[in-house]
């Protein structure tokens, strides 16, 4: 007679614990170098967010990640994720931060789920984020859709602070510039090295434009894009405003995205106050 065995129960495997502290629950996001996890912080009985490199021996990755937990461990604010903790574990560099509950901004104007004035509101919240950080002596330089959350409570916040100058230069020793940034939304001037609160100032007047016109301009080649920018403001009128808001929108952009950095806004924080003023003329 055969006797067949009982099924073998499968064996569960216990999920991975960072620091003794932190239980990976599940990936929530991943990008060229990193992924993301939502946790459980076993200390303050809350949920996290971890992020881990991709491939921990790689040299880069871990600068990047020394990089942005600097960078987030000088500055907080409402509209900026805030760092819990960072250093090196089992699994290489990590960062955990609040786990923030919302939707990407790149597929909210993909799907153009914004009102305008909802919109504005966005760009609002990132100028005073992005003030905040220019303050503290911190230069974004990624700024962009796919770096912003916009929250269940309607509040925009910025992530991904990786390739952040922070004070006294970026550290980085195994970064090209071919792998450096997001070339539709960097400014003209921008080098590794360079810390210029501007750069950030350039890189929201793009998705300014990009987030009024409903249409992505920048998908062109960026031989030509400034060209196409600086040409567009006069369709402002009739795609997007009427009057008074048409004109100091456009004033806005232009003043933001200028060649030269010169004659662009010299801080985040003015060209906030500005947008403040398009706001109170929307209803």
């Amino acid at each position: 007679m055969i006797r067949i065995a009982p099924a073998a129960r499968k064996k569960q495997i216990p999920p991975p614990i960072i620091k003794n502290r932190y239980v990976l629950v599940e990936e929530i996001g991943r990008g060229k170098t990193a992924k993301v996890h939502r946790a459980w912080d076993r200390k303050n009985d809350s949920e996290v967010a971890v992020k881990l490199p991709i491939v921990p021996e790689c040299l880069l990755a871990k600068e990047i990640f020394e990089n942005e937990g600097n960078a987030l461990g000088q500055v907080r604010h409402p509209n900026i994720v805030q760092i819990i903790e960072h250093g090196e574990s089992e699994f290489g560099r990590f960062i955990v931060m609040e786990l923030v509950k919302g939707r990407c901004l790149n597929d909210i104007m993909a799907r153009r789920m914004l009102s305008l004035k909802k919109r504005l509101m966005v760009l609002a919240d990132l100028c005073n984020a992005l003030a905040a950080m220019h303050e503290a002596g911190i230069v974004h330089r990624d700024v962009k859709p796919k770096n912003i959350i916009v929250c269940e409570d309607e509040r925009a916040k910025l992530l991904d602070f990786g390739y952040a100058n922070v004070r006294s230069g970026f550290s980085c020793k195994h970064l090209t510039r071919e792998r450096f940034g997001s070339p539709f939304y960097s400014a003209p001037e921008l080098t590794i090295n360079s810390g210029d609160p501007r750069l950030d100032v350039y890189s929201l007047g793009i998705m300014m434009y990009e987030m009024l016109l409903k249409n992505a301009p920048l998908r062109v080649m960026i031989a030509i894009r400034l060209l196409e920018i600086q040409h567009s403001f006069k369709h402002l009128k009739r795609q997007v405003f009427t009057g008074r808001i048409s004109q100091l929108a456009g004033e806005i952009i232009e003043a933001a995205v200028h060649k030269d950095p010169l004659k662009r806004y010299n801080s985040a924080a003015a060209m906030g106050e500005t947008l403040q003023m398009l706001l109170r003329n929307i209803e």
